[in-house]
């Protein structure tokens, strides 16, 4: 039950890697040479090239490290959301089933 939100988290997940990484490619396809060439200047190492297609492909990598936070984020959420229903679950009376049951870590039977 706990897990149940995990699939959805990836989906979440893949959708937002994926929206954020469109973004950001329509984003450098738009950059001029000029500023790709005042990018590389101020960043103080050859981060971009000449504008075309290898300046797009060295930006294009920049776009999966951004994809990337995109996934960390999105994983940090979902692993918190997991540990808070954890938490509230698995108390030190036993499971709680949510609906004011519990059930007891002592076994009765004895």
């Amino acid at each position: 039950m706990l897990l149940a939100g995990s699939s959805v988290a990836d989906i979440i997940k893949k959708s937002g890697i994926t929206i954020s990484n469109k973004l950001a490619i329509s984003a450098v396809r738009k950059i001029s040479g000029t500023v790709l060439t005042k990018i590389n200047q101020a960043v103080g190492f050859r981060l971009a090239t000449k504008f075309g297609t290898k300046g797009v492909v060295n930006l294009g990598k920049l776009v999966l490290v951004a994809g990337a936070g995109v996934g960390a984020i999105f994983d940090d959420t979902a692993t918190k959301a997991i540990a808070r229903m954890a938490k509230k679950t698995f108390t030190d009376d036993g499971i709680d089933l949510g609906n004011g049951d519990v059930i007891s870590k002592t076994n009765t039977n004895q």
